[in-house]
């Protein structure tokens, strides 16, 4: 999950070293992405949280990463 990583990164790192982009996480219950995506029409143009496991990342820029609700399952 992403969770403990940034939370590991605030801690190692110094505050004015964090570069925060875009808008703040929602404080929301997190909606599996397994939900998700077997019903992406239900949450519209809702902004959600959605909680689930990286299974693969952009290596170059980060620029987007598969979400799955458990290892080896198809994802998001």
């Amino acid at each position: 999950m992403i969770t403990p990583f940034f939370l590991a990164l605030t801690i190692i790192a110094p505050a004015d070293s964090i570069v925060k982009r875009g808008a703040p996480v929602p404080t929301r219950a997190a909606i599996s992405g397994v939900e998700v995506r077997a019903a992406p029409d239900r949450f519209g143009a809702d902004t959600i949280v959605i909680e689930g496991l990286i299974e693969k990342v952009c290596q170059e820029m980060g620029c987007w990463l598969q979400l799955a609700g458990a290892p080896g399952t198809s994802g998001i």
